[in-house]
Order: C-alpha cells, then sequence, then structure tokens
C-alpha cells in the first residue's frame, strides 16, 4: 500500500525561524516546498533525466536536481564515504602481488585488451596480457587526522597512507538519518570558500535530490542554510 508522505527535514539541529527582516514565504515546486526570502525567486528547468531547477536572490543562486532514478549527484563525499565506498580512488593500481607486464581491470578483460591493442597497434592479442583485478581485504588505521590501509592479498601485506583530498577537508559534512532519507548538509569550513549544499539519499529506492548554492555573502550562505533546514520532501513511498 502506498501512502502519501512528507517529511520535515531538520539535520538534527533545531529547528529555527529564518532572517524576518525581509519576510518569508514558501516556495512549492510540487516535489517539495522551502522557506526563502521574499526576494528570492523559482524558476524551473527542462532536464532529461531528472526535475531540475533554481531559486535566485539578488547574490545567490540555488540549483536543485530530483531524480527518482538516482541521477542526482552526491555533491562532496564524507571521509568515511571516500575511504570504504570508493576505495577505488585511494588504491594503488600497482599492488606487490602483481605480476610483471600484466594489466589489471576490474573491467571487462578482452575489451581493455583490444583497447590497448588498437591504442599501441598490436596485433597479436597474446603479447596483451590483461586480468581481472585481485581485490585485496582491507584494515584501515585511523590516528587523529591520519588515515591508513593495511592492504593484504594471499600471504602479502602492505601500508598504503589514505590521502584524503582537500575538498573534503575544506568542508563540514553532517549525516543524518531522517525518515526514510539519508541527509547530507555541506558547508565550507571558512566562509564561503567552498560549496553550501544539501544532499537527500532515499534509504529503500534509488531517489535521491540535491540542492547547491552559488554564493558570494555570507548573509546569503547564512539563509541558504535555514532554508535547507526547512525543506519539506513530498513523494509517494512505499
Amino acid at each position: 500500500m502506498k501512502l502519501y508522505f512528507s517529511l520535515l527535514i531538520i539535520v538534527t539541529l533545531s529547528s529555527c525561524s529564518l532572517d524576518n527582516q525581509e519576510g518569508i514565504k514558501t516556495i512549492d515546486t510540487g516535489a517539495f516546498e522551502i522557506d526563502v526570502p521574499d526576494s528570492w525567486k523559482y524558476h524551473k528547468e527542462k532536464g532529461d533525466d531528472s526535475f531540475v531547477g533554481r531559486i535566485v536572490g539578488n547574490e545567490i543562486e540555488l540549483f536543485f536536481d530530483w531524480s527518482e532514478m538516482g541521477y542526482a549527484n552526491s555533491l562532496i563525499l564524507t571521509e568515511q564515504e571516500y575511504i570504504y565506498e570508493h576505495d577505488y580512488l585511494w588504491m594503488p593500481v600497482n599492488l606487490p602481488y602483481g605480476k610483471d607486464g600484466v594489466i589489471y581491470t576490474t573491467g571487462d578483460i578482452e575489451g581493455v585488451r583490444q583497447q590497448i591493442m588498437r591504442e599501441k597497434g598490436i596485433r597479436d592479442p597474446l603479447l596483451v596480457k590483461v586480468e581481472p583485478f585481485q581485490i585485496p581485504m582491507k584494515q584501515v588505521i585511523h590516528s587523529g587526522n591520519e588515515y591508513a590501509a593495511i592492504l593484504t592479498y594471499k600471504d602479502t601485506s602492505i601500508r598504503v597512507a589514505i590521502e584524503i583530498p582537500e575538498e573534503i577537508r575544506n568542508h563540514n559534512i553532517q549525516v543524518d538519518t531522517v525518515g526514510h532519507y539519508i541527509c547530507k548538509l555541506i558547508t565550507p569550513r571558512k566562509g564561503i570558500d567552498g560549496m553550501t549544499g544539501v544532499y537527500f539519499k532515499d534509504l529503500n529506492s534509488n531517489f535521491n535530490f540535491n540542492i547547491v548554492g552559488s554564493i558570494k555573502r555570507i548573509r546569503d550562505q547564512e539563509s541558504a542554510i535555514r532554508a535547507f533546514k526547512t525543506i519539506k520532501i513530498k513523494r509517494e513511498v512505499n
């Protein structure tokens, strides 16, 4: 049975009213509602696979992407997402248990072989050795702000330093579970130098949604964050 579900996203912080100096209004896009200053305007855009649009003020522009198919960008990864869910971004390609002259891939072996042969002008497939990537066991070590991993395959182990990208280090990323959704609130560690946005992911389906800002003033950033806390997602859930 399907129920109509409207969720007030609070992002685990106590709710707070928007700045009343200008006055507040509710924008209803049909998919979600958000409370914003009176001067901000909603513009619906044309999207191919998603519901997209903009919310625009004098010195601020918020872009949103709503996708039932999971096409909305998750914005900036958290440290945990980077380390555990996207380890291909930091794990070395040439591991000590690899064979000399062998190219390892997580993709289609024959497809990679043919691509290399074309790029290098090789006609004999026996000269291009491609094997599946050998995934090691992984143990992550955390000390202060530093991360490392012990990678073990069969009887061989190596220690690899995990460098967290500056983009992640330069942002505060707060993750909460609210109702049916994981909610990720992203703000720069310093002023407006970076990304200000919020991302939602349904726990039980492919649905995701983000809204992220192009912001030039601190006061607009503060207004955007307060507005994010008033978002009401309106969609059918099982």
